[in-house]
């Protein structure tokens, strides 16, 4: 499945906060407006869509090197599919790699070193994931 992957803003807070409270239980529409309206220098969300219905999303920080190069660091990851929430997830991480990497920039995660060698499974088997079956 091909996601249409963006960069969230807080126009998106109402399509997407069902979603996101998968990952944070705790979250209120105004704290979850709040993340979206965020600095694009201090991170954001991305989000995963299947036309118009969000199906993942991806939070991160951004961090600068010495050098100045921009790293976004991934802080966490939901998804949500009937059947292969993994995949969806798995698309959306690589999407952003591939964004940020167009960009000159890095994406990183410090992933659990029990997980697999591959960044997109590595990052996406510390996901908060859902499926119906």
């Amino acid at each position: 499945m091909l996601l249409d992957a963006r960069l969230l803003s807080p126009d998106d807070a109402m399509p997407t906060f069902a979603l996101a409270r998968l990952y944070e239980s705790t979250l209120t529409p105004e704290t979850w407006a709040a993340r979206l309206a965020r600095p694009r220098s201090e991170g954001g969300v991305f989000g995963g869509f299947a036309g118009a219905m969000p199906r993942a999303l991806l939070s991160y920080d951004v961090a600068l090197t010495s050098a100045d190069l921009e790293i976004l660091v991934v802080r966490w990851v939901t998804a949500f599919d009937l059947i292969d929430p993994h995949r969806i997830a798995a698309d959306l991480v690589a999407a952003v790699q591939a964004r940020q990497t167009a960009a000159g920039g890095f994406v990183a995660w410090a992933p659990d070193p029990a997980c697999h060698a591959d960044f997109e499974a590595a990052v996406t088997g510390g996901a908060v994931l859902h499926s119906v079956l």
